[in-house]
C-alpha cells in the first residue's frame, strides 16, 4: 500500500514483529517532522496481532509514501534487506517499531548529508546520539561535535558507548546486505557497519535525534539469547573482529565470544579449525560465558 508521492531523499524503515500497538507512536513522530522528502516502509516480519490493521489506518491518513509489506519471521535483518529492494531514497535510515525521534531529525540529517555529499565516495553515512524518554544521552557522546572516522577505530579509540542510530547511504547498504542464513533469525548489526568500515568512513555528529525506548520483549533485552540461538552469524561477527586491524584487546574479546557461542552451538572442532592460535586459555574464559549464560537464560524463562 501507498499514499501521495513526493520528491524522496530519505527512506525510513521500520521492521515490526507483533508491535502493531507502538506503531501510532512512530507514525506520530514522523508526522511532526519538519521535512518532507522522505518514504516510510514498514516491514511486517509475521507478526500475528493486528499490525496489518493498524498500518491500514496509517496509510489512510498519511501525508508521505507508506509502504507495507509481510514477510515470514525471518529477523529484523531479513526485513532491512527486504525495504532495501524497494527504497527509493538516496539515505536510507532504519527506525525501529519501539523507537522515536526529534521533529528535527530527518532535516538535520538530510543538511549533514549536503554538507558533506562531495565526499559520498568516502563517507558512507552519518553517526548521531540517541537518549531515554527523559532526554538523557545513551552511553557516551562523542569526544568532538563532529568528526569523519572509521566506525570500529573511532569507538575504540575513544571508549564509545551505548547505542547510536546511523544513517547510510542506500547504495552502500545495498552493496553491504545482511547475510540470510536459513533457520538464524539473527544478525548483529555491527557486522555489516564493520564491513562498510573497511572500505568507508562514518561522519560522527554529537547530537542526540534518537529517542529509544528498551522493551521486556525488545532485541536489546534478548541479545545473549538471540545471539546463541543464531551461532553461524554471531560466529561470523567475532569471526571478522579476530581478523579485524583493531587493538590485540579487541581481538582478544572478539576470540573469547567467538569460542562462546561455538560451545553453544557445539560448533567448537569448527572453531578450532578456523582459529587454531586461540588455544585453551581462550577456550576455559568462553566455558566461563557458556555456564554464565545458561544460569541467565534459565532465570528468565
Amino acid at each position: 500500500m501507498e499514499t501521495k508521492n513526493c520528491s524522496l531523499s530519505i527512506t525510513v524503515c521500520t521492521p515490526t514483529f507483533n508491535r502493531g500497538s507502538y506503531l501510532d507512536r512512530v507514525f506520530d513522530s514522523l508526522c511532526i517532522q519538519d521535512f518532507c522528502s522522505f518514504e516510510w516502509i514498514i516491514v511486517d516480519d509475521g507478526s500475528t496481532d493486528q499490525t496489518d490493521f493498524v498500518v491500514n489506518g496509517i496509510a489512510s491518513i498519511a501525508k508521505f509514501p507508506v509502504i507495507y509489506i509481510k514477510q515470514p519471521n525471518s529477523g529484523k535483518h531479513v526485513a532491512v534487506n527486504k525495504a532495501l529492494d524497494l527504497a527509493r531514497g538516496e539515505l536510507f535510515l532504519v527506525l525501529d517499531s519501539d523507537d522515536r525521534c526529534t521533529a528535527d531529525a530527518l532535516s538535520f540529517f538530510y543538511t549533514e548529508w549536503q554538507g558533506i555529499c562531495d565526499r559520498k565516495t568516502e563517507v558512507a553515512g552519518i553517526t548521531v546520539l540517541t537518549m531515554d524518554r527523559n532526554g538523557e544521552v545513551v552511553g557516551s557522546p562523542f569526544p568532538y561535535e563532529r568528526c569523519i572516522d572509521f566506525l570500529p577505530q573511532f569507538y575504540e579509540r575513544f571508549r564509545v558507548m551505548g547505542d547510536k542510530w546511523n544513517i547510510h547511504q542506500t547504495a552502500i547498504l545495498k552493496e553491504y546486505r545482511f547475510p540470510e542464513t536459513p533457520n538464524e533469525n539473527f544478525c548483529p548489526e555491527g557486522l555489516v557497519w564493520n564491513r562498510i568500515a573497511t572500505r568507508y568512513k562514518m561522519l560522527f555528529v554529537n547530537k542526540p535525534l534518537g529517542i529509544t525506548e528498551y522493551l521486556p520483549d525488545g532485541l536489546s533485552a534478548n541479545i545473549t539469547k538471540r545471539r546463541i540461538h543464531s551461532p553461524i552469524n554471531t560466529m561470523m561477527y567475532y569471526h571478522e573482529l579476530i581478523e579485524s586491524n583493531l587493538s590485540l584487546i579487541s581481538r582478544l574479546r572478539g576470540a573469547v565470544n567467538y569460542f562462546r557461542f561455538a560451545l553453544h552451538s557445539r560448533k567448537y572442532r569448527l572453531a578450532f579449525r578456523t582459529h587454531p592460535f586461540c588455544g585453551f586459555l581462550v577456550l576455559v574464559i568462553s566455558a566461563v560465558f557458556l555456564i554464565v549464560d545458561t544460569k541467565r537464560i534459565r532465570r528468565y524463562r
